[in-house]
């Protein structure tokens, strides 16, 4: 800045020193010596730096003497813009702080909104996926086979776990309990054991066509008497199967 010098320069008072710089430097000059005077900070460029060093030291040095003054001696001038700049400060970091809480708070709230929509939207997955899971374990019903064997439906955590592993994979639940429609049926016309839920799931059966007459005896053993050489052939498939 033009009027600034860079080196200490003494002035009757803070008038005398603000009047000697030009209008555009004045408020600058004004905002950094009362930032001085609060906080002992000084500013970053030098020539600034040098003005509040040297306004400070003649504030001290002409103290009680030049400008208007009072009973007591003291400059009223300086004081006044001292105190004036001391409550503009004050004023100015306290606008800042208030600003950074309401910016602060509204962050938290946002977050807070988010999370709590995160969480809604879990929550509601979580119930389609556990009715779509009912609708599966309620519509299983074992069928016996035409010797009376009888499997039950099995652990049904363990069966809801990979229902839902299923699902989320981009399994069908409509195409799932279609699938077990035919298959229960199958097995009702042709006296076949029903397997386990479970069991259902992880070979997949849902997806076979239950239209032909060897579909379960292709991918499981039925439970209808059969010779050795039948009952070994099958256990080996089984044993194949994914």
């Amino acid at each position: 800045m033009a009027n600034y010098n860079n080196s200490f320069k003494f002035y009757s008072n803070f008038l005398d020193a603000i009047n000697q710089l030009d209008e555009s430097e004045r408020a600058q000059a004004c905002y950094e010596f009362c930032k001085y005077g609060i906080t002992g900070e000084l500013p970053k460029e030098k020539a600034l730096a040098m003005f509040c060093i040297g306004v400070s030291v003649s504030v001290q040095k002409y103290q009680g003497c030049g400008g208007n003054h009072n009973p007591t001696g003291k400059n009223q001038h300086s004081e006044k813009e001292v105190k004036t700049g001391q409550v503009g400060q004050v004023g100015q970091v306290g606008q800042v702080k208030q600003t950074k809480t309401e910016t602060e708070t509204k962050t938290e709230t946002e977050t807070e909104t988010e999370t709590e929509t995160e969480t809604e939207t879990e929550t509601e997955t979580e119930d389609i996926l556990m009715r779509c899971f009912n609708e599966f374990w309620n519509y299983y019903t074992p069928v016996k086979s035409n010797d009376g064997h009888f499997v039950a439906k099995g652990n049904k955590k363990a069966c809801k776990e990979k229902f839902i592993k299923l699902i989320n994979k981009g399994e069908k639940h409509e195409t799932i309990i279609r699938g077990l429609e035919q298959y229960l049926k199958y097995c009702q016309a042709n006296g076949i054991c029903s397997c386990g839920a479970e069991v259902f799931l992880n070979q997949r059966r849902w997806e076979n066509d239950y239209s032909s007459a060897g579909t379960i005896q292709s991918n499981v053993p039925s439970r209808i008497h059969r010779s050795n050489s039948d009952v070994v052939e099958a256990a080996r498939q089984f044993a194949q199967m994914p």
